[in-house]
């Protein structure tokens, strides 16, 4: 009860602080791409969450979890990381 009130005080006295940091004007174009871009955003997310749900209770019912996994990097969810790896290194290594 105290650590969660501990993060109460802590997430109250951030939205105070930020409070007086508000610009108005910034909100004139609220939506520049429509309400429809907001809808497809939340959509995305909310599929994303239950997506990484699903592989969690799917791993959950995996009778012998060792026999069937492999290591991350050689994996289909590992395969984006090569070349997200190479993209960030040619742009900290050449990048001006």
């Amino acid at each position: 009860m105290v650590v969660v009130m501990f993060q109460v005080v802590i997430v109250l006295l951030v939205i105070f602080s930020g409070a007086f940091e508000i610009d108005v004007s910034n909100w004139t174009p609220f939506a520049p791409n429509g309400v429809q871009a907001i809808v497809t955003g939340a959509t995305v997310v909310f599929f994303a969450y239950v997506g990484f749900d699903a592989v969690a209770n799917s791993a959950e019912e995996c009778r012998k979890p060792k026999e069937y996994t492999q290591p991350p990097g050689f994996s289909c969810p590992g395969a984006p990381l090569l070349p997200a790896f190479s993209i960030f290194f040619n742009i900290f290594l050449f990048a001006q």
